[in-house]
């Protein structure tokens, strides 16, 4: 099974280290 979600080296640095992350969905801003 291939992933669904491609995290970025910055993203994985951060989830080693226990560092928050924040995700934002652009739906909801471009649709109100």
């Amino acid at each position: 099974m291939t992933n669904l979600i491609t995290l970025s080296d910055e993203v994985k640095s951060a989830l080693r280290t226990g560092k928050p992350i924040v995700a934002l969905e652009s739906t909801i801003i471009s649709h109100g």
